[in-house]
Order: structure tokens, then C-alpha cells, then sequence
């Protein structure tokens, strides 16, 4: 249906068009192209810009004639009143459309919704006076204003008829309103002249479209014109040289000398206004506002050329950027010194020039590709190394350079969860925000993954780098729309300043990657700024790691136990499996020495494998009470076939699974992939024990769901215990005991030091514990005889020194 009525339209204003006869368009601008379109549009409206103000020039002295001498003293206020506000209307269109008219027009500014309004304006006007003053004036000034009305009535509209919606906005604007007033009137003549009103309306519409359709005729025809010009001269071209260069020769003073032709037409200037100019002020004169090409520091192509010009050195395909007609091209230029040709001044240049400007856009294009991140728009990391390199180079020492990598927090959880697609789709969306965030003074690039990094050079005293990048971190913490979903992502932060923090861009990228590490290391969506310390942290940590595949090979890890203790008896329940490492040089290390470092580098599996094989060849000689707690990492449960290697591990030792705890951090429980796995291991037989309990990121709901079989209570809330049953230490304690003992799950308290927190503990409720109150962590050889009771009845009243 709707097709039909759109081809029956066409049909008749075709017909239309043809009866009248009038080029009513039926298609619009589809014959023309883009750029030939937005030149119509622009042509249109300067001649609406330019006509409406100077019309209101003369319009101005019909204003003051009709509201000094034509409008009756019986009106009071209004007729002054009615004057200046014609006069405003007219002195703003004037003020606002003359220079515009005059200007630069940018196919986006083409638009004549202003000159519209403006129109309307004086419509409601003209109709306010015909209302208010006609039935106040004799006949003979009646017959005035209407003769003043109708002169500016139709005067406007043949001034806007360049623009058809425009001259008929005037057209039908005073017709309605004054129309109206002069029908509020209500006299038989005024009502005549309303019907002529409307009938010289009608009139006005016919001329108004067939002037609006001519001067689009004329417009069409020169875009026309110009266009074919352009394909003779590529012709000609062609014909003349076979190649779009042209010849420039100067004289010793560097003022261009017979000029040709192609040259005049490529500079867009006639031959006389080019010859006898020098050649650098024509450069000058043609450069653009805003060239690009060359990088910060590098001296522009009209310095290399004036340089090679004073110097006689030749010079080849020097590329100039020129504006020609309002279009940016590219000149490629090549000369020599002519010595001797016989000119004034002697010692001219002569070469040859070409357009190349098509290479240049192509070379730009594959430069942006080689430099623009495809997904985000930021830049990638081949231009933010670039930069980098450049900034600390040109760095002033009033200035300093700051960097700050950002990375995304749980990004891998909206991949595995929503998709790769959904993932770019954020990764894009939180690209916007930190380039808004940053501001354009800063380079925002994606330097893969979800990882970013923020750029910039700032005065040495600015107090707020640290405020402006807290922005960048906030801006991420409003949640995103990623396919159809609310995602709640945040960010960590971490950055370092040249020369502060670091002397040179390889330092400055380390440091501001220690801090980014850092930030993530205390719980992420923060930030940090690089200190000393993190350095020599890592430089711990890189020591560790290179020594850690020794360790393996030269079989230098161990494996201690500490006790774990029946409060109500003082008996030994079980034993934790703890990892000592007999570094040569450094001596005894604890887990927290290398453990992290063993995560990061994939080693944890195979150091957690020989962990539980000692920890299983021990345990076995223990009395079958016993039971062994074994730590596994999060790497460790998400390495293949995990369950198969750890469950035939027990086999070959012989002990009951029954009797072996897999104990993981809160960490560990929530990851889904983690969740499978120790399901899996529950079902096999083996306790399931969740260390660190209230520290990290599980819920009640996750202990409902994995057949959790022991809560360890953290350390912190064991060390923070006071007597007083109130205290929220207390309160908290009893709260992880009662939750625990409502799941039919056993809990163990760790860190237990003193007896008064053994007391209150057994207070409380709690069935186990372990601690250096009973035992630090021992080699097998010296925990066997605690466990096994031969060290004395009761290991609830021993002390073993600390170690």
C-alpha cells in the first residue's frame, strides 16, 4: 500500500511538473553526488544569507516610516514598542547573516531553520499592527498600510525564492496571521482583502517554486560544467605530458618565472597573480590551517625547502601540503640550481612538481591502519610506543611525562560468560568512556587484550595527575549495556612519572606496569602510583622465579605439617601440608616467598604435584585417625585433566581419600571452572575445606551449592577475638560457627596463639584449630611423634618452639 501511494505521488507531481511546465524534482539530488549535493546546498543557502540582510537594510526604513508617520497616536505604547522590535529583528539579521553569507559555509552549517524563524517573526508582527492599528486609522492611512504591507509581503518573497521552503515559510506566514487579523476585523472589506491575500499567495507559491527550481537549474548546469571541465582537463593533460606534473623554474631572488598553465590550474590562481612571487610565499600562502605529515620537532616541509633553496643543494620529492579551492593536496616537489641561465640575479632552481595527493591519502590510510587499535579507535601499541618515545625525547624540564596502564577487572569472566562478541562490544564501550574521561590533550591507546594505556605531558607542579587519572577509574564504574545485559565492570590503574619515577620510556613502561600489578595485587578498581618499593619487589620476585626451576630439579622444596587440635580434648585431629623451599643462599622460605611467583609462571602444577606426593607417602605411616589437608591453587584445578592425576596420586599411595582434605581459598570456590572440578573430587570420596573463610568472595549461597566438608576461620578474626562477648570479633566468629554447624560442616580455626583465644574459641563452639600455640609447621620427622601421641598424651598442653 505504501508503495502505491509513493509511485502515485511521483505520478502526479511529474504530471504536475510537466503541466506547468516547472523542474520539480522528482528524485531529489540522487543524479548528483555527495560533495556536488552539499555544493548545492551550500550556494543555497549563502544567497538566502546573503539577500535576507541586505533586504532588511532597506526593509529598516519602511519599519521607521510605517511606526513614526503611518501608525495612529491612539495605539499608545504599541507603536514604539512595535518599531523596536521590527528594528531588533531586522539589526540581528543583519548582524548575524551578513558575515556568515561572506564566510566559510560547511555543508553542516547549510540549513535555514534561523532565516525561518526570523520569518515568522515578522509575520506575527505585521499581523499585530494590522490587528491593533487598522481599526484606529482613517481610510486613506488604512489604504497606506496595506500597501506598505503588500509591497514587504511580496519584496520578501522574491528575496527568499533561492530556497523553496524558505519563500514559502514567508509566503504562508504573513498570509495565515495576517489573514487571521485582518479577518478578526470583522468588516466586509477586510474580508475581501483577506481572499486577495490568499489569491496573491497562490501567486507568490507559482513564482516562488519556478525561481527556487531555475536557480537550481542554473546550479545544476555549473556543477555540471565544472565537472566536465575537470574530465577535459584530465584529458588534456594527459594529452599534453602524459603525466600530472608540471615544470616551475625561479630566478636568483626565488620569484617564480614562466609560469605554465598546469601549474596555475593546480594552484588554483591565474598565471599573473602567480609569476613574479616567490616561491615560498606561494607555499606559505597555500599552506593549509592545520597541515599534517610531519612529526613534533621535525622541521616542516617549507623549512627543508627554504633551507635546501639557501644552501644550492638539490633537492627530490620534498611532499608540501597546499589548500586549493578549500581542498588540502599534496605537491610533491623537485629542483636544482640553474647556474648561468642569464636571468636577473642569476643563480635561479629549476624542477618539476606533481599532485600527489591520491598517494599520499593511500599511504595515510595504511598508516592508520598500522597505528589505530580496529575495535576501540584508540591508538594501538605500534603509535603508543611512538609517542612514547617521542615525549620523553622533546620532554622540557618545566614538564613531566605520565603514564598509566588500566586494566580491566574479570574481563575473561564476560567472555566465558556472554561471548567474544559481547566482550568486544565492551571493550569498545569502555574505550569511549576513557577517551571522554581523559580528554584530548592525552593519548588514549588499546595495547591488546583488555589492557590500556593513557599518555600525556603535563606542567611538573600540575596537583592534579592523580585526581584526573581517579577519573579514569570512576568512569568505568557505571555499568554497561553489553547484548542487551547490565554489566558491572571496574578498573585498575597503576602509573609512574618521567623523571620521578623513572629516566627513560623502558623504565617509565616497567614502573607504570609494577604499579598497574600493584593496584590489581590490593584489590582492584583502585590506583596506585609507582614506588621504589615495588621495584625492588620485583626484583625479589624476578630473583625467585629464576631460582624456582632450580628448586624443582635440585629437589630443594619440603614438605612440613602443622597440627591440627581438638579443643575440647587436645588431641591431634589431622594435619595441614604446608610447602618450605631450602633455598642455597637465602636459607629457609616460606610459601609466601614464592608461591605467588609459582602462580604467575604456570610452576605452582608441578610444585603442587610433588607436594602431594610427599604429603600422601607421609601421611600413610600416620594412625588412621589422622586426617591430611592437601592446598590446591586455582591454576592447579584449572590445569587438564587435573582430577585423574591427583585421584590416581591417592591411589598409588594407599591412604583412605576419606582421610585427605582438598583445601582451596574462597578465590578458587567462586570460579566455575574450579566449582566442576572439586565437585567432582567430593564425589570421589576426599573432604573439601575452604581456607581463608570471610576474607575473600564466596557467599552462603556457594556454600550451599559445593559439598563444602570444612570452613577455615581466617587468621584476622582468630587474632582480633576479645573476652568480652559482645565485641564483633566475637559476634562475627560465632556467626562463620553457626552458619557452618546449620550446613552440617565441620570449621577450623587458624592462627591461634595465645590460650585465651583457645579459650574463647572453645567457647564458642568451634571443634578445631591449629596454631603455633600447640605447633608451628615441622618436617615430617619431628610432627610424626605429635601426631601419632608419642611425644606425650595431651598436645593441647605441649609447646614446640616456634619456627
Amino acid at each position: 500500500m505504501a508503495e502505491s501511494l509513493r509511485s502515485r505521488w511521483a505520478a502526479v507531481r511529474t504530471a504536475f511538473g510537466a503541466a506547468l511546465p516547472l523542474p520539480i524534482a522528482v528524485d531529489g539530488h540522487h543524479d548528483l553526488t555527495e560533495e556536488q549535493a552539499d555544493t548545492l546546498a551550500v550556494r543555497r543557502i549563502r544567497v538566502s544569507w546573503l539577500l535576507a540582510p541586505l533586504a532588511n537594510v532597506l526593509h529598516l526604513a519602511s519599519i521607521v516610516v510605517t511606526g513614526v508617520f503611518l501608525l495612529p497616536a491612539g495605539t499608545g505604547w504599541f507603536a514604539p514598542a512595535w518599531t523596536i522590535a521590527m528594528s531588533a529583528v531586522a539589526l540581528n539579521s543583519i548582524r548575524v547573516w551578513l558575515p556568515r553569507a561572506l564566510g566559510p559555509i560547511s555543508p553542516a552549517e547549510a540549513t535555514n531553520r534561523g532565516l525561518q524563524l526570523e520569518s515568522l517573526t515578522f509575520a506575527v508582527l505585521y499581523a499585530l499592527v494590522i490587528w491593533r492599528a487598522v481599526p484606529l486609522v482613517s481610510h486613506d492611512q488604512a489604504v497606506l498600510l496595506v500597501a506598505t504591507f503588500a509591497g514587504v509581503f511580496g519584496s520578501g518573497a522574491i528575496c527568499q525564492s533561492s530556497d523553496t521552503s524558505l519563500g514559502l515559510t514567508w509566503v504562508w506566514g504573513h498570509t495565515v496571521t495576517c489573514g487571521v487579523a485582518f479577518l478578526s476585523l470583522r468588516q466586509p472589506i477586510y474580508d475581501l482583502v483577506t481572499l486577495q491575500l490568499v489569491v496573491y499567495a497562490l501567486a507568490l507559491t507559482l513564482a516562488i517554486v519556478q525561481l527556487s527550481n531555475t536557480f537550481e537549474r542554473w546550479c545544476r548546469a555549473e556543477i555540471t560544467a565544472d565537472a566536465e571541465r575537470s574530465v577535459v582537463r584530465l584529458l588534456l593533460d594527459d594529452y599534453e605530458g602524459g603525466a600530472r606534473d608540471w615544470l616551475w623554474q625561479t630566478d636568483g631572488a626565488g620569484t617564480l618565472v614562466s609560469v605554465s598553465a598546469r601549474f596555475a590550474r593546480s594552484a588554483g590562481r591565474p598565471i599573473a597573480a602567480i609569476e613574479g612571487q616567490r616561491l615560498l610565499d606561494l607555499l606559505a600562502a597555500l599552506a593549509p590551517p592545520s597541515p599534517d605529515g610531519a612529526a613534533v620537532g621535525e622541521p616542516s616541509p617549507i623549512d627543508r625547502l627554504a633551507a635546501a633553496l639557501r644552501g644550492r643543494t638539490p633537492f627530490r620529492d620534498v611532499v608540501v601540503p597546499v589548500s586549493v579551492e578549500g581542498a588540502t593536496a599534496w605537491w610533491s616537489l623537485s629542483g636544482h640550481p640553474a647556474e648561468g641561465d642569464g636571468r636577473a640575479g642569476g643563480g635561479g632552481w629549476r624542477g618539476v612538481a606533481s599532485n600527489v595527493t591520491q598517494d599520499h591519502e593511500q599511504q595515510r590510510q595504511i598508516l592508520r591502519l598500522a597505528t589505530i587499535d580496529p575495535l576501540t579507535g584508540l591508538a594501538n601499541r605500534n603509535r603508543f610506543r611512538t609517542a612514547l618515545d617521542e615525549l620523553v625525547s622533546q620532554r622540557a624540564p618545566e614538564r613531566q611525562i605520565v603514564l598509566a596502564f588500566l586494566d580491566l577487572d574479570d574481563f575473561k569472566a564476560v567472555n566465558d560468560t556472554l561471548g567474544h562478541v559481547a566482550g568486544d562490544e565492551l571493550l569498545a564501550a569502555a574505550a569511549v568512556r576513557l577517551r571522554s574521561a581523559a580528554g584530548p590533550q592525552h593519548l588514549c591507546a588499546r595495547l591488546g587484550g583488555d589492557e590500556f594505556a593513557v599518555l600525556v605531558s603535563v606542567p611538573m607542579d600540575d596537583p592534579g595527575v592523580h585526581d584526573h587519572l581517579e577519573g579514569l577509574v570512576a568512569a568505568l564504574r557505571q555499568p554497561f549495556t553489553v547484548a542487551g545485559l547490565q554489566v558491572a565492570i571496574r578498573g585498575s590503574l597503576g602509573y609512574a612519572a618521567i623523571p620521578s619515577d623513572a629516566h627513560g620510556p623502558d623504565d617509565l613502561v616497567v614502573h607504570a606496569d609494577l604499579a598497574l600489578y600493584e593496584a590489581k595485587a590490593q584489590g582492584r578498581d583502585t590506583l596506585r602510583r609507582f614506588e621504589p618499593a615495588l621495584a625492588a619487589r620485583a626484583q625479589r620476585r624476578a630473583v625467585v622465579l629464576q631460582d624456582l626451576d632450580g628448586a624443582l630439579e635440585h629437589d630443594e622444596l619440603r614438605v612440613w605439617f602443622q597440627p591440627q587440635v581438638d579443643l575440647r580434648t587436645g588431641a591431634a585431629t589431622g594435619a595441614e601440608a604446608l610447602l618450605r623451599w631450602e633455598h642455597p643462599e637465602r636459607g629457609l622460605l616460606a610459601p609466601g616467598e614464592f608461591i605467588a611467583v609459582a602462580e604467575e609462571t604456570g610452576l605452582i602444577v608441578p610444585i603442587g604435584e610433588l607436594a602431594l606426593r610427599r604429603s600422601l607417602e607421609v601421611a600413610t605411616s600416620w594412625p588412621t585417625a589422622l586426617r591430611l589437608a592437601v592446598n590446591v591453587s586455582p591454576k592447579q584445578l584449572t590445569s587438564p585433566d587435573f582430577v585423574r592425576r591427583f585421584l590416581a596420586a591417592v591411589d598409588r599411595s594407599g591412604i583412605d581419600p576419606q582421610r585427605v582434605e582438598v583445601e582451596v581459598t574462597e578465590t578458587a570456590v567462586v570460579e566455575p571452572a574450579a566449582r566442576g572440578v572439586l565437585t567432582e573430587l567430593r564425589h570421589h570420596g576426599l573432604g573439601l575445606a575452604v581456607d581463608d573463610f570471610g576474607t575473600g568472595y564466596s557467599s552462603l549461597a556457594t556454600l550451599g551449592e559445593l559439598p563444602v566438608t570444612v570452613l577455615k576461620i581466617d587468621r584476622a578474626f582468630v587474632a582480633a577475638l576479645q573476652p568480652d562477648p559482645g565485641h564483633a570479633s566475637q559476634v562475627l566468629v560465632q556467626a562463620i560457627i553457626d552458619v557452618a554447624a546449620a550446613l552440617e560442616i565441620a570449621t577450623v580455626a587458624e592462627g591461634v596463639e595465645t590460650e585465651e583465644q583457645a579459650d574463647i574459641l572453645r567457647s564458642l563452639g568451634c571443634p578445631t584449630a591449629q596454631g603455633f600455640l600447640w605447633s608451628p609447621a615441622l618436617p615430617a620427622e619431628q610432627v610424626e611423634p605429635l601426631l601419632s601421641g608419642r611425644a606425650g598424651p595431651d598436645l593441647g598442653r605441649r609447646r614446640v618452639e616456634r619456627r
